[in-house]
């Protein structure tokens, strides 16, 4: 994996030039370099407060042992990188006291890590900051920072009150997001004659798609594993050139542990009744034609037995013996016995279980295998490492600022745009919602989701575990925060694990819920568990939102699709429609077909 490199900027006076500096430092690595993991880190957006912890930071080894939320972001941040370049000032003599102080409200977060120092308008500080931090960052022999300099453009050059016009796109249609939903509609609409150009912030395509490719040319896909066996499904992959092979089901072996203990367990009731069982939760939910499609198309008033916990429709009709399976499936909602009906079957409902009767396809060579195909067809109207910071919507059309993760910004100039990530807030920022929009978008509250490999493990090839839970009542299902399943998918020496939790929930946390389930596991004997290693991580987050049963009761999804075109901006995505690839496709379509007839 990539070490992860912060460009922290240290200048905090207005004006200042740290910003454009830092910019320019960004750039002229990933020219050289364009798989660099650089993240900037602005001092100025984080204002901290002078240390005002109890606490002593040496003594302190996790982010949640800090008392102000402050301090827990900052150690976050900083704990996850693995090198940093200070970009800073020299101010009589010295560098600025917020970098003192944002270095010493931590310790064991900054500990062993290389660092580099690039100074504006002064050398001797480096000398200073050498004193405050070779101890905590550096094992360099010679003891000092490495220094570089940097002098300042005369007052002429371009400034901040005076920026250079921006590089201007124009298309027919934006589109926020390339994961599932997104490359897909870039397709269709591509495919029927429009200009697109998809802007999305990770270094791929495919969002929950995440292949990992072994040098024994076995793979691992540890996110999506495949799409139902259906036309539409098998005509994208078609139209990308990619082959398909039948997503058999597993002949390894299941075993059940109980993960807050460690130890075996029995399978929970009924496990042998499964696909018998499966086929009386059909029945049971058939008769809500609205759902068919994966879709919220709810009738007015809303059943009640859809918004009561699903818990009491599964006692309602003797569903113990199939909840395995539904959670197999279901287990991003969290603890699902707790949530209204309708969402645990908008994620394992009639199209779900008629795909699982009728059979799973996956690209010969990995799911990311579609992805490279589409960024092939797609060209350079994908935008990697790109976010939109700025929006300006009208009935007219929209633009939309975008800032790659070097620094740079163009100016994308659209007829429409739809976007395809989860509509939350913090997703949101710098976007010209209104009122009506910001009171949809205020009410999501999600599950924080995460996905890994692992190997190392000393569980034995060929062997699944299910987190399985004894004393949590029906169907043996494990409560939030979990590890719900270690996976054996063919690829020797190698589980995948899926984490949920809730929105507070972290990758450190995840990844700590990790190696204390293995604890368990080896103190109890059950595994000869070695030293378990994460090969590859992803963060899923946020997944599953969803509202209360009073904003449902009270027609939410109904105004949620009256969205659709408001103000030239159209939505798909997994809160508008079940959270599988070909229910989303599918959806996708309905939306392309709506545009196409406002354009």
């Amino acid at each position: 994996m990539t070490p992860s490199i912060g460009l922290i900027t240290c200048s905090q006076r207005s004006p200042r030039a740290g910003p454009q500096i830092t910019t320019f430092i960004q750039s002229t690595i990933l020219q050289s370099h364009p798989t660099a993991n650089l993240t900037v880190i602005d001092l100025a957006e984080w204002n901290l407060p002078m240390y005002n912890e109890p606490g002593m930071p040496s003594y302190i080894t996790s982010a949640d042992e800090y008392v102000h939320e402050h301090t827990k972001a900052w150690s976050r941040e900083i704990a996850r990188h693995d090198a940093f370049i200070f970009i800073t000032p020299q101010y009589n003599w010295g560098y600025p006291a917020s970098v003192k102080n944002a270095i010493d409200y931590l310790f064991h977060e900054w500990k062993g890590k290389p660092a580099l120092v690039i100074g504006v308008d002064g050398w001797k500080m480096r000398y200073v900051m050498n004193e405050v931090m070779e101890f905590d960052l550096l094992n360099h022999s010679d003891g000092l920072l490495p220094y570089i300099p940097f002098r300042r453009l005369d007052n002429s050059r371009r400034s901040p009150l005076n920026p250079p016009p921006l590089e201007t796109i124009t298309c027919d249609i934006c589109i926020l997001g390339g994961g599932s939903s997104g490359t897909y509609s870039a397709v269709r609409l591509k495919d029927a004659g429009k200009h697109v150009v998809v802007v999305e912030p990770n270094n791929r395509l495919g969002g929950h798609t995440e292949t990992l490719y072994l040098p024994d040319d076995h793979y691992v896909d540890y996110g999506v594993e495949g799409v139902f066996s259906d036309e539409l499904s098998k005509n994208y992959l078609r139209r990308l050139g990619v082959e398909w092979k039948s997503l058999l089901p597993s002949n390894k072996k299941t075993e059940y542990v109980d993960f807050t203990t460690g130890e075996r367990v029995d399978p929970p009731a009924g496990v042998v009744n499964i696909l018998l069982s499966t086929f009386h939760y059909r029945s049971a939910i058939k008769h809500w034609t609205g759902l068919l499609k994966g879709v919220y198309d709810l009738p007015d008033p809303v059943p009640e037995e859809l918004l009561r916990p699903f818990g009491e429709f599964v006692e309602k009709h003797s569903l113990d013996a199939a909840l395995q399976l539904i959670f197999l499936f279901a287990h991003t909602v969290g603890n699902i016995l707790e949530l209204p009906t309708l969402y645990a079957i908008q994620f394992f409902g009639v199209p779900h279980v008629d795909a699982l009767l009728r059979g799973y396809i996956t690209p010969r060579n990995g799911m990311d295998e579609l992805y490279q195909e589409a960024g092939k067809e797609l060209g350079r109207d994908v935008l990697l490492q790109t976010t939109a910071v700025e929006t300006k919507r009208s009935d007219s059309g929209v633009d939309v600022t975008v800032q790659h993760a070097n620094g740079t910004r163009k100016l994308i100039k659209a007829r429409n745009l739809l976007i395809t990530f989860p509509p939350i807030m913090e997703k949101l920022r710098g976007f010209d919602l209104d009122a009506v929009e910001t009171e949809m978008f205020e009410k999501w509250v999600w599950r924080n989701y995460y996905v890994a490999v692992l190997n190392n493990t000393g569980i034995p090839d060929q062997i699944s575990v299910i987190n399985t839970d004894p004393k949590a009542g029906p169907g043996d299902l494990p409560h939030m925060p979990f590890d719900y399943l270690l996976q054996y998918m063919g690829a020797p020496g190698h589980l995948t694990s899926k984490l949920l939790g809730d929105m507070d929930f972290t990758a450190e946390d995840a990844k700590n819920l990790m190696a204390s389930d293995f604890a368990r596991m080896k103190a109890k004997g059950t595994y000869p568990i070695e030293n378990p290693h994460i090969v590859a991580f992803g963060d899923h987050s946020p997944s599953a939102p969803i509202v209360s049963p009073e904003e449902i009761r009270n027609g939410f999804y109904r105004k949620l699709y009256a969205l659709q075109g408001r103000r030239s901006t159209y939505y798909t995505g997994l809160t508008f429609c079940s959270d599988y690839s070909s229910l989303l496709w599918a959806y996708s379509d309905t939306v392309i077909e709506k545009m196409k007839w406002g354009m």
